[in-house]
């Protein structure tokens, strides 16, 4: 018997958005358009593919709340860290190997 997809870490069959911020926005709602704060790297200054590298530090706080750490490559082949607050039951987290577009706000 294969084992259980796990929902929290399925990311769905289309490519999602990524709106990256220099602040910690709201967490992210259910849907296609996610949020999350730059930590690391440079802000992109268009909307460009990457993909996650990284998926870590996905502990919810004390609201539930997940604040995941994750790494992605952007197409130019620079790196960047983000912080992506979602509630992992409503709203997968960034997986690895998962293609995104990182869009800065």
């Amino acid at each position: 018997v294969p084992p259980a997809a796990d929902p929290a870490h399925t990311p769905p069959a289309q490519t999602r958005v990524l709106v990256v911020s220099r602040s910690m926005p709201e967490p992210s709602s259910p849907g296609m358009t996610l949020h999350g704060r730059l930590e690391a790297g440079a802000m992109p200054h268009a909307e460009m593919n990457g993909t996650v590298m990284t998926d870590s530090e996905c502990s919810p706080d004390a609201a539930g709340i997940s604040h995941c750490r994750n790494e992605i490559r952007l197409a130019d082949g620079r790196t960047i860290v983000v912080r992506h607050p979602h509630d992992m039951a409503r709203v997968p987290c960034l997986s690895p190997g998962e293609d995104v577009f990182v869009r800065p706000s």
